[in-house]
This record gives C-alpha cells, structure tokens and sequence, in this order.
C-alpha cells in the first residue's frame, strides 16, 4: 500500500497485512497527491499538483524512472484495464493528459536520476474533472 500527503515531498510504502510497518519512503515530486498503479510493468504514478507533472515509480526498485509535465493541477489518475495508458485529469487546465505506459522503461532511471516522461497528447475534457473511470468492453 502507497501513502502520501500534506507536508512531505514522498511516498511511503506500508505493509497493511503484518504489523502495520512502514517498507519504506520514496521522494516522489514536489507535494504528492493523487496515485494510481499499473500491473504489468509494475509502476506507480504519483500527481504532483503543484509543479504540474506525475513522477512514475518503479515499484519493485522504488526508483522514479521518469516525471512527465501533464497540465495544470493533476488531480486524477485512472489506469486502463490493459495496462496500456495512464489518464491524468488536470483540473485547473481541463484537460486529459495521456500517458502511454509502454513507453516508460527501467532503463531510464540507469542513465540518469530520471528523464522526462512519455506523454502521448492531451484531449480538452472541460471545466474541472474531478473524477474518472474506465471499463473494458
């Protein structure tokens, strides 16, 4: 289980099944807020809405592989059932960033500290999104 919150610049993995123990804390951004995690590649995507981007982790080696500028107050992430995009919904630019997840590899975070992120396009989805889902068909 990943936490975050007001006050820090991190992430803190919790292992909610044995004693409540803290694994450990990430740095993840500045001011991390909302997150969401893909399966197959492991990886967690943190919002960071005050420096408008999303910090994707790698969840097995903790390292932040690539911080991707997405809009303006990232406040939503949705990851599609096939573990192919992240949706980030920015409420203060209303708009959708996508983010697509093949593109975001390990080898990033071997060349350098991080690199910036893979993002695909942005689509206008009008005046501050707050929520989303995706359902396969």
């Amino acid at each position: 289980m990943f936490v975050t919150g007001e006050g820090g610049d991190a992430v803190v993995a919790v292992y909610p099944y044995y004693t409540p123990q803290i694994r450990e804390t990430v740095l993840a951004g500045h001011s991390p807020g909302a997150m969401a995690a893909s399966t197959s590649p492991a990886y967690l995507f943190v919002a960071n809405p005050k420096s408008a981007d999303v910090s994707i982790l790698d969840i097995e080696t903790s390292n932040v592989l690539a911080v991707t500028p997405v809009g303006s107050v990232p406040s939503c992430i949705v990851i599609t059932p096939d573990d192919q995009y992240a949706l980030v919904l920015n409420q203060a630019s209303g708009d959708m960033a996508v983010i697509r997840i093949p593109n975001v590899t390990r080898a990033a975070s071997e060349q350098r500290r991080w690199k910036k992120g893979p993002l695909f396009t942005l689509i206008p989805v009008g005046s501050k999104p707050v929520s989303a889902a995706v359902v396969s068909i």
